[in-house]
């Protein structure tokens, strides 16, 4: 199947915006932007290191604190239009590579259909090693007439986890959607959940 890869702009966060008639994503493709966010400890949602304890990414939740729940990202951004990437966890002065990226953005915008059998997933990256946190997920934001789809596809913009309980997992992303028609054979899954 074929696959898209989305990514944003490291530092200021500018990310593609997918115009079509139609969009059908088949059960052996998809979208995908894992890690396409914020990088190197950089995003409105990425906090300092405090003592022993690194945190993650926020975004539409909070990013884990590890040690200390006071160092998990904050959130930011729209719930009901997230065009924003997800922020990277923090990394210690000593190990700049250690934090998991931010999740990008896969925006859509459809003046028919969107059929998803496949994934779109905006994950933030899991913790390379010690001394990082999570990132966090990023953003899902489809506009279309008519929704559809079945339970083999997924929409995801989940957190990446953190490896050492002294660091915080990313928090979730945010998914939405605006159709005006849904479908009745609609049985899409959707996961913007924290990580570990």
């Amino acid at each position: 199947g074929s696959w898209i890869t989305a990514r944003c702009d490291s530092t200021n966060a500018a990310s593609p915006l997918f115009v079509m008639s139609n969009l059908t994503i088949e059960t052996d493709g998809g979208m995908e932007a894992i890690g396409g966010g914020y990088q190197w400890a950089r995003g409105p949602g990425t906090v300092l290191p405090g003592g022993t304890s690194l945190g993650g990414g926020g975004y539409g939740g909070r990013g884990g604190g590890g040690n200390d729940p006071r160092f998990g990202g904050p959130t930011y951004g729209s719930l009901t239009a997230p065009v924003d990437p997800g922020s990277a966890g923090m990394g210690h002065s000593a190990n700049l590579f250690a934090p998991g990226w931010g999740g990008g953005v896969l925006r859509i915008q459809a003046a028919g259909t969107v059929t998803l059998r496949g994934v779109m997933a905006a994950n933030g990256s899991d913790e390379l090693k010690v001394y990082g946190g999570g990132g966090s997920g990023g953003s899902v934001y489809i506009r279309c007439h008519t929704l559809a789809g079945t339970n083999t596809g997924l929409l995801s913009a989940r957190g990446g986890n953190a490896i050492a309980a002294s660091d915080g997992g990313g928090g979730g992303g945010r998914i939405a959607l605006d159709y005006q028609v849904l479908a009745p054979s609609h049985n899409i899954r959707f996961s913007a959940a924290g990580a570990a």
